[in-house]
């Protein structure tokens, strides 16, 4: 949400309203509280991630932020592209260079998982290809080419809540207290983004 709704208001040029400027200081304390949570030591349940590796994730969610204001800048030059197509092209140009660098520099044991894949594996792959990948995102693509990306990208904070909780129904998995606390503050950044417009139309109209 940060990157897309920042780089958004200053490329593009949308507007930021008070919602979505509240959503985002939630959003950024529930970033600190995951922050925190890899930070403190006296935190069992917290993921061993290397500063490397969280850099890297961070540089990720960038990289998919300038993704989504690509794919709403296309709009504008383009007002009848198809989502769908705009995904499975893109989608193409990165397998070989993740291959190679899955080739490079995964352990030897990664590598043998090319020969000894199971027929469940496959499966996987092909879910995560076709459904979680060309589906999924072009209805992500199709929201950003009807909306502002100010207005998309706060529904995906619903991202991490989710996988949280599934994580937890499905494999009996737990969260430390500083976890929890930033799902929490994600969800109420969430719930001022979708809903802050009506509450405060209905507490002005009670009064």
């Amino acid at each position: 949400m940060f990157f897309t709704t920042i780089i958004g208001h200053f490329l593009l040029k949308e507007r930021l309203t008070r919602q979505i400027t509240g959503g985002l200081v939630f959003a950024g304390l529930g970033l600190l509280c995951f922050a925190m949570s890899f930070l403190a030591a006296h935190d069992v349940t917290a993921t061993q991630m290397t500063i490397s590796g969280f850099v890297l994730t961070l540089s990720a969610a960038a990289m998919w932020g300038v993704s989504n204001i690509v794919a709403r800048n296309l709009q504008r030059s383009s007002p009848g592209y198809n989502p769908f197509q705009f995904v499975v092209w893109s989608s193409l140009t990165p397998i070989i260079p993740f291959v190679m660098m899955s080739w490079a520099f995964d352990p030897a044991e990664a590598q043998s998982n090319w020969t000894n894949a199971s027929v469940t594996d496959w499966h996987g792959v092909a879910y995560l290809g076709w459904l979680a990948t060309i589906n999924t995102y072009g209805l992500w693509t199709h929201l950003l080419k009807r909306h502002p990306a100010t207005r998309v990208a706060p529904f995906s904070l619903g991202v991490p809540v989710i996988g949280l909780v599934a994580g937890m129904l499905t494999f009996g998995e737990t969260i430390g207290l500083w976890q929890a606390v930033g799902v929490a503050f994600i969800g109420l950044s969430l719930f001022v983004v979708m809903f802050g417009a009506r509450v405060l139309r209905y507490v002005q109209l009670r009064s």
